[in-house]
């Protein structure tokens, strides 16, 4: 998480233009995972909170990672525009978006292709990673990322 977030600090969106909160727990356990993956899904994730906010002032963007029971939390909020029920329902379909390709001297431009949430859950779905979304329209978005893991102990004990 730090490592993609120094990559998004080059971003003037985050780097300029919002007020960034991180709250990274010291005790998160080590474990094995394809690092490009998680960070991936943590790329689009984070990419939809900057975007969620480009029309907004006052932006804020809330991360944390923290370790609950058996698994590692990882929690994206952010104060933008929100979703409304239908959108959020959408939100991990393919091709599905609700921003406009754009330009307009912004760089990087805003792609929009609907396939950042899809592709997450996509390759997060065999790790047994849940992606979850909770939004209200005007109050921002919370994506969770449920990340299960057992320690490299446990499994030498079966």
């Amino acid at each position: 998480v730090k490592t993609e977030l120094e990559f998004y600090k080059a971003d003037p969106r985050l780097k300029h233009e919002s007020n960034l909160i991180l709250d990274i727990a010291d005790d998160l356990p080590t474990f094995r995972a394809v690092g490009g993956d998680f960070w991936q899904a943590f790329s689009a994730l984070l990419t939809n909170a900057i975007e969620a906010t480009d029309e907004k002032g006052g932006k804020t963007l809330q991360i944390s990672l923290k370790h609950e029971g058996d698994e590692i939390v990882l929690v994206v909020n952010d104060n933008g525009v929100g979703m409304d029920a239908e959108t959020k329902a959408r939100a991990f379909d393919a091709y599905f978006t609700t921003k406009e390709p754009r330009r307009d001297g912004r760089y990087p431009p805003v792609l929009a292709t609907g396939l950042g949430l899809c592709h997450a859950k996509n390759m997060m779905d065999p790790l047994g990673v849940t992606i979850e979304l909770d939004s209200e329209p005007g109050k921002g978005t919370t994506a969770t990322m449920r990340i299960p893991y057992q320690k490299v102990s446990d499994l030498y004990q079966r």
